[in-house]
């Protein structure tokens, strides 16, 4: 079984710029391994224009642990780890809704050492 909880709250310092930070916990458990991450990161976004349509670039920085055991030869692994993620996209705005896509690419997620690249979806609201 898999769990992966990945919130996110951010706040706009401008009309065109924003600060996020997103957390992530990924608990796994099969026949062969057993493990967790713990994740945590700052971002930022750029929007490129306003109006409805709005693309955007974000970069961020972040940091992680895991604690982690593979079941068939007893290896245990425990470590902190940092990542780094920048991606694009466009985002559409109707009322204080916010709908997202795009492309990420991260480096070091879950402390692979590996560059993943993986869609961006998402929906926002605005207080």
């Amino acid at each position: 079984s898999k769990i992966r909880i990945m919130p996110r709250f951010g706040y706009m310092i401008s009309d065109e710029g924003m600060v996020f930070i997103d957390f992530t916990y990924v608990y796994q458990c099969n026949s062969r391994y057993e493990g967790f991450n713990i994740e945590s990161s700052v971002n930022y976004r750029r929007y490129i224009m306003k109006g409805v349509f709005r693309p955007f670039f974000q970069f961020g920085i972040g940091a992680g642990y895991r604690a982690n055991e593979d079941i068939r030869s007893n290896k245990k692994t425990n470590d902190h780890y940092v990542k780094f993620g920048t991606g694009t996209g466009v985002s559409y705005r109707y009322k204080k809704w916010s709908f997202e896509a795009g492309m990420q690419m991260n480096y070091n997620e879950y402390g692979t050492g590996r560059v993943q690249f993986k869609p961006l979806f998402g929906v926002s609201f605005s207080f």
